[in-house]
């Protein structure tokens, strides 16, 4: 009998699964601060944001699926990323478009803080959009939908739809009342998940805070933004 241990490669994984997921979210967001920094640190993006940036394209980092499957609705294509050395500020954005061929990753080495009543953006399936931040990330008290525009239904538009990660992430409210937030996408943060919305009406109705998990984007996030486990057996 062979009692050698042998290895066996697990397909890729998103970075932040494990056991512990305080320490493995903060692993991998200080691993991809470190990773752009150190691609396009020279090429450091202006801030702050309105408009959907142009950021440096990497060659070699490409998107794909898990467990050998294809990229759902789009080929394999590169990710371009901003970097900003500091706090990053997105207001009033006009809706970012991310096409099914396009990965864009926008990291902050600071914080990064989101205002505006239009939408982010949105995403054809296929397209990745991630925001990175070494500090927190904040969405301030007018990114919302009103409550009747807004039904408890399990299909809401969301206000913003990505890939999150951050030291803390914080939905700003005001004691009189505020527009209903809808995340779509991944939102991890180190610490902690500030919801600080409250609906001036239908607050017994409607959730004040409502989030969509999207498991296509981790199923198309670029290679680069994932780790792979290894499993040792006999």
């Amino acid at each position: 009998v062979n009692n050698e241990p042998t290895q066996r490669e697990k397909p890729y994984q998103a970075a932040t699964t494990g056991a512990n997921p305080h320490a493995e979210i903060s692993k991998a967001k200080n691993a991809l601060l470190k990773k752009a920094e150190e691609l396009v640190g020279s090429n450091a993006h202006s801030t702050p944001m309105s408009e959907k940036p142009s950021c440096t394209p990497i060659p070699g980092t490409t998107s794909g699926a898990s467990e050998g499957g294809e990229t759902e609705g789009a080929a394999a294509t590169e990710t371009s990323i901003c970097y900003v050395d500091g706090d990053l500020t997105i207001s009033n954005p006009t809706t970012w478009s991310i096409d099914a061929d396009e990965n864009l990753i926008i990291v902050a080495k600071g914080d990064i803080v989101f205002s505006g009543t239009a939408p982010l953006n949105t995403i054809t399936p296929g397209g990745f959009l991630g925001f990175i931040a070494g500090g927190t990330i904040t969405f301030e008290e007018d990114m919302g939908n009103t409550t009747s525009q807004q039904p408890n239904t399990l299909t809401p538009t969301p206000t913003v739809h990505a890939v999150f990660l951050a030291d803390s992430i914080t939905i700003d409210g005001e004691p009189t009342g505020n527009g209903q937030f809808v995340g779509k996408g991944v939102f991890a943060a180190v610490n902690d998940i500030m919801l600080q919305r409250k609906l001036s009406a239908g607050g017994d109705e409607y959730p004040a805070s409502y989030f969509i998990h999207d498991s296509l984007l981790v199923q198309n996030a670029p290679d680069f933004f994932k780790s792979t486990r290894l499993e040792w057996g006999k």
